[in-house]
């Protein structure tokens, strides 16, 4: 398979990334981007491979640049890169080995958009982690505002494609989820919309179900 090396850089910079070949998907090294693709009738934006210009969506483009490190490369396996797209025989034989390629990825990385409206979400995130860490009370809150930024957070295209969340499923290890540059573990996540369920009084049908789907995929990470 190929992987895309993600050069650092500081916020502003262009993209630019380097594309190798990795022999057996047992050696391991890379990351597994899960993400929606977006409206490709959207204006493309050009990122630099291999000195060579790629046109990518634009939220493809923003969690290239979310995702990139200002002092180290990132190694990533992303379906739109790593495949060839004008080559129907590659993409049929790299979908038969997606599966091999989420499961073994060292961590799913799920992007699910700009951060807009969600920050309270995960501001919540982290204080649930710390509580984890310390063996503290989860904390809980009625905040009508808490409550909106997780309903934005769950309104996301990305909740709402079935094979993105096979991706999710098939991570071997606790994925990651992001909004913008706001990153959260898949556990974290699960406790802190279950702690928040339970110690606030309200009713959310979307929550609700979103939280029993990701709590079923989530059990074995």
């Amino acid at each position: 398979i190929r992987l895309l090396e993600l050069l650092p850089g500081d916020d502003g910079d262009k993209l630019q990334c380097r594309l190798r070949l990795s022999h057996s998907l047992h050696e391991g090294g890379y990351e597994a981007l899960s993400y929606v693709w977006g409206d490709s009738t959207n204006e493309m934006k050009a990122i630099l491979v291999n000195d060579t210009i790629l046109e990518i969506t634009p939220n493809l483009e923003m969690a290239l640049h979310c995702l990139r490190y200002k002092d180290k490369s990132r190694s990533l396996w992303i379906d739109a890169v790593c495949i060839n797209q004008g080559d129907h025989t590659e993409k049929n034989h790299q979908v038969n080995l997606m599966s091999d390629i989420y499961s073994r990825a060292d961590r799913v990385v799920v992007f699910l958009g700009s951060e807009d409206h969600c920050s309270e979400a995960f501001d919540y995130f982290d204080a649930i982690s710390i509580a984890v860490d310390n063996g503290s009370p989860l904390p809980t809150s009625n905040s009508s505002e808490l409550l909106l930024a997780f309903r934005r957070l769950l309104l996301k295209p990305w909740w709402s494609w079935v094979w993105v969340i096979q991706e999710f499923a098939l991570a071997s290890n606790n994925p990651i989820l992001g909004c913008g540059r706001r990153w959260t573990t898949a556990s974290t996540f699960i406790t802190g919309f279950d702690a928040l369920a339970k110690g606030s009084h309200f009713y959310d049908p979307l929550i609700e179900r979103e939280l029993q789907d990701v709590s079923a995929v989530s059990i074995k990470n």
